[in-house]
């Protein structure tokens, strides 16, 4: 990757006993037409000047809202960075993971969300979805990993 590469951030958002994953469905709003209706993790890109967490909790911010985002971004840790290719674009990810009562995730499934619909899900059915940007293998990784 290159000077063109583009800067991206998510949040695995999980319970204590990772077994429910809170996941967003992209909806038909979404900018990029191929990827509608297709599942992606929270968050997004980094913009110039931000630190991950910064963009990531801008990103839940603004996916969310602002009091969700600070309690996501208080429970992180990192999974690791990750070379994403997708055509002609290419960008570098970095994965977090926010472990959260599954009460709060309960919650979380009240909010209505930007350019799309949170989803409470298993593990099997986070397992097997089709997410945006192919980044499907980010998801591999973590679930193989965890």
């Amino acid at each position: 990757m290159g000077d063109a590469t583009l800067p991206g951030v998510g949040v695995v958002i999980t319970d204590d006993s990772k077994s429910q994953f809170y996941i967003q469905q992209k909806d038909e709003t979404y900018p990029v037409p191929e990827y509608r209706h297709l599942y992606s993790f929270f968050g997004g890109s980094i913009e110039p000047g931000e630190d991950e967490l910064g963009a990531l909790e801008r990103e839940l911010g603004e996916e969310l809202n602002h009091e969700s985002a600070r309690t996501i971004v208080q429970a992180v840790k990192k999974i690791g960075d990750f070379a994403v290719s997708t055509g002609n674009i290419e960008f570098s990810y970095t994965l977090f993971e926010a472990k959260l009562p599954l009460d709060y995730l309960n919650l979380l499934k009240e909010i209505v969300v930007k350019e799309g619909r949170g989803f409470l899900m298993t593990k099997e059915e986070f397992a097997h979805l089709e997410f945006i940007w192919k980044l499907d293998g980010v998801r591999d990784f973590y679930l193989a990993h965890q």
